[in-house]
């Protein structure tokens, strides 16, 4: 019947909270790539004033990466702060 919503017709609406979460992931995904693509365009500018070799700059810009290898590893970030 039309006007009339059944239990499962409500459950495919999104809340105001679920759409403000997803704006707020999007904005994170957005800030993270231009903050990548910054510190990409300004690499040999840190280099030079932070006097690094080209192996210990790709070490200090890949430790992002070992750290979420690392939590990754673990399972879950989630399990970490698990109270028992």
């Amino acid at each position: 019947m039309r006007g009339v919503t059944t239990e499962e017709d409500a459950n495919d609406t999104l809340t105001p909270l679920a759409i403000a979460l997803l704006a707020l992931l999007v904005l994170a995904a957005i800030l993270n790539y231009i903050d990548r693509q910054s510190v990409s365009a300004i690499a040999p500018t840190l280099r030079k004033d932070l006097k690094l070799s080209g192996a210990k700059w790709i070490r200090r810009s890949r430790s992002p990466i070992y750290s979420a290898a690392f939590w990754a590893a673990r399972g879950s970030t989630a399990s970490v702060f698990e109270r028992n």
